[in-house]
């Protein structure tokens, strides 16, 4: 569950804002229920939707080359750039 908590945090942008979808459900649960696990997969089916079945390794990227090469160049087009300014 907490991979559905980060893509949120990482990806809250116009239109979805996943982060307030996600809290929004939350705070819905918690007027009628105390128990934090049934606040925390209302947060889950705000965001996924109410589903049968959740697969909580949909949002586990594995880590592949293609990833950091992305990632490293994406560092070294920022600091090039900072750096001739």
């Amino acid at each position: 569950m907490d991979s559905i908590y980060c893509e949120a945090a990482q990806y809250d942008y116009p239109p979805e804002f996943p982060v307030s979808i996600v809290c929004g459900g939350i705070n819905k649960a918690s007027a009628a229920r105390t128990d934090i696990l049934d606040r925390i997969f209302a947060g889950v089916v705000a965001y996924m939707g109410n589903r049968s079945c959740y697969d909580m390794n949909e949002f586990n990227y594995p880590d592949t080359v293609y990833e950091w090469r992305w990632q490293v160049n994406n560092f070294a087009t920022i600091f090039l750039n900072k750096s001739l300014t």
